[in-house]
């Protein structure tokens, strides 16, 4: 029954705090292309060297908002610790009036649903970096630029630090589909690889203290016991 529960509890987290963030995604393709190619436009209109103001605060603030929106969408999801854990509190507590569950079910419906939101919420995270790198990428290059402004090597400079910029801006948004929906199948790969050899999954310090509130038997490794290592050890307390 709990495991049904689980199910149900984690659809409702799911959508409030799991939503795919389209508006995001087509924010960050839209600035990666749409800062590359004003970027190629720069270098193309203007003389060597020189800064085409328009474009190049365009870019500017566009990155900030991009930040920005990214960074709303992150405080807001599942990603972020805080919010993950309120929201879970919030819908494990109804759950538990709705269907009587004991205190010990529901602190461990409430460990689980975290680690399941936990495992689904990557691309809140990925997509936060991909504005960080966007940031850094464009006032980040162009602060130095424009500090190297009077030095005899600034045209070189200037266009090494934009051609950088536009380089790997376009690079961030090819790779974007694949680091968005690759590399979590790939973790997940690697999970069941470990879970094939027997190996267990390292728990943080939180998770092991949530689990000590609960009179669920961990082992000295601090994982739960299965069914068999719990008949041994209270075989041996016999």
């Amino acid at each position: 029954m709990l495991q049904e529960i689980r199910q149900k509890v984690y659809r409702r987290i799911a959508r409030r705090i799991l939503k795919w963030p389209v508006l995001l995604f087509i924010h960050a393709v839209a600035f990666t292309f749409g800062s590359s190619l004003l970027g190629l436009l720069n270098l193309i209109r203007s003389q060597p060297g020189a800064i085409d103001g328009v474009i190049y605060w365009t870019v500017f603030l566009w990155s900030i908002v991009f930040f920005a929106h990214a960074a709303y969408t992150y405080f807001n999801s599942g990603a972020r610790l805080g919010t993950r854990q309120a929201i879970t509190k919030e819908e494990v507590s109804d759950a538990a009036d709705t269907y009587g569950l004991t205190e010990e079910q529901r602190i461990v419906l409430q460990y689980y649903l975290l680690e399941d939101v936990t495992a689904h919420s990557r691309i809140y995270r990925r997509l936060l970096h991909h504005a960080e790198f966007a940031l850094a990428l464009w006032p980040g290059m162009m602060v130095p630029a424009l500090l190297l402004q009077f030095s005899p090597d600034f045209i070189t400079t200037f266009n090494l630090c934009l051609l950088i910029s536009w380089v790997g801006t376009f690079v961030l948004g090819v790779t974007l589909p694949f680091r968005q929906f690759m590399l979590p199948r790939e973790g997940e790969l690697q999970l069941e690889k470990k879970a094939k050899r027997g190996e267990k999954p390292k728990r943080s310090l939180e998770e092991l203290d949530l689990l000590s509130e609960i009179s669920i038997p961990l082992g000295d490794d601090g994982e739960l016991l299965s069914d068999k290592e719990l008949a041994q050890r209270r075989a041996s307390q016999h």
